[in-house]
């Protein structure tokens, strides 16, 4: 048996569902005797998860601002990576995200090296008539062109996107769902429902950006009717950080709501809620709901991407058009307000993540697909 030289590439490893996904993977594959770096376009940041990758795993930064508007920095970015490349000798290149993924393509050029995207969104970008949008998809079809190029998506609806978008680029794509860690919730393996109490704790997980639609919750929450207090805890750091808390003072919340900014400790995090709330606008398959099933949480979460492939409407919680701020309203009102509903739903939930959404269930289809590639069996499988 083989052990695999992989080198994940990612444009950083700031604190993100994708970033998270790339630290599960190489834990599992180094603890099964694999060799992996990871190469982050950009720069470390403060509170990254550099410190929380598994020893033995090198993390190089190359220390780029990569920019397809800017060809300089395009073509040191594209130079720098090849030199990875050159140096670690991978025999899988794994991509995630899509700045990361077209750099990657565009580094390995005609060298012969397999080449693994790891498709996480359902980006704008990607399905729209503009030049803009036009120009980057061919960009972006000229850096994954080759029969060497295989896919990988977080869900069937982001598989399906992909393909319709990018056509001939991926006529396959193999679907691994995201998961969380299980090494870092295994405290929550066994279910324990969560007794209830005078006030009503709801949350959110995410980087507060516009795309997470957190402004759609507070505006939700601002209208909600229960019969016993609440708050809402939100879990993240973000260029929307400001605004979203003058929201939340215009709407008459502001002593209700907690920005609580980055958590490194997201068990307990998760411990603290009777109810976790998802209101993106775009996602591939959302890491935080996987995670706060996997606590015994139940979910309100909107449609978007593959999280109805994850949330069972009805059962683990409740799946709501996206940008639907009365919908959000209902769901939140209907699940906050049944202790019974809360309890039941948070343990099907709990036996949901922990049957088919955690990290060992993503490295041994990944490793999978590692083996289909090169044609051999593996360390590891």
């Amino acid at each position: 048996m083989k052990a695999i030289r992989i080198l994940h590439v990612v444009p950083n490893l700031d604190r993100g569902g994708a970033e998270r996904t790339v630290v599960m993977l190489a834990r599992g594959m180094v603890r099964l005797g694999h060799v992996v770096q990871i190469a982050a376009l950009g720069s470390r940041r403060e509170g990254d998860y550099v410190d929380d990758v598994p020893p033995g795993v090198q993390v190089r930064f190359l220390d780029c601002s990569p920019r397809f508007r800017s060809l300089a920095a395009t073509v040191g970015c594209i130079c720098r990576l090849r030199g990875v490349l050159r140096e670690f000798r991978p025999d899988i290149m794994h991509s995630h995200v899509w700045r990361a993924i077209q750099f990657a393509g565009l580094a390995r050029g005609r060298l012969q090296l397999p080449h693994v995207v790891h498709l996480q969104d359902t980006l704008e970008w990607l399905g729209k008539s503009d030049w803009q949008s036009r120009a980057r998809r061919l960009c972006t079809r000229v850096a994954l062109d080759g029969p060497d190029t295989h896919f990988i998506a977080v869900g069937g609806e982001v598989a399906e996107y992909t393909r319709r978008c990018l056509g001939s680029v991926c006529p396959a794509v193999a679907v691994i769902h995201n998961g969380f860690d299980d090494e870092l919730f295994r405290v929550h393996a066994v279910h324990r429902v969560r007794e209830p109490s005078q006030k009503i704790t709801l949350g959110t997980a995410a980087r507060l950006v516009a795309i997470k639609g957190i402004d759609r919750v507070l505006k939700a929450l601002a209208g909600v009717e229960l019969s016993r207090p609440w708050e809402y805890l939100v879990a993240g750091e973000g260029n929307e950080r400001e605004r979203l808390q003058t929201l939340a003072i215009e709407l008459n919340c502001a002593d209700r709501v907690r920005f609580l900014g980055a958590i490194t400790d997201m068990p307990s995090f998760y411990s603290r809620l009777d109810l976790y709330i998802h209101g993106s606008l775009s996602e591939g398959l959302p890491l935080a709901i996987a995670e706060a099933m996997a606590c015994g949480v139940p979910v309100v979460a909107t449609d978007v991407g593959a999280t109805r492939e994850l949330v069972r409407d009805g059962t683990d919680g409740f799946v709501v058009p996206p940008d639907n701020v009365a919908a959000l309203r209902t769901a939140i009102e209907r699940l906050a307000g049944s202790d019974d509903l809360r309890a039941r739903m948070g343990a099907a939930a709990h036996e949901r993540a922990w049957s088919g959404f955690s990290s060992t269930h993503i490295v041994e289809s990944v490793l999978k697909v590692y083996e289909a590639i090169l044609g051999e069996r593996v360390c590891g499988s």
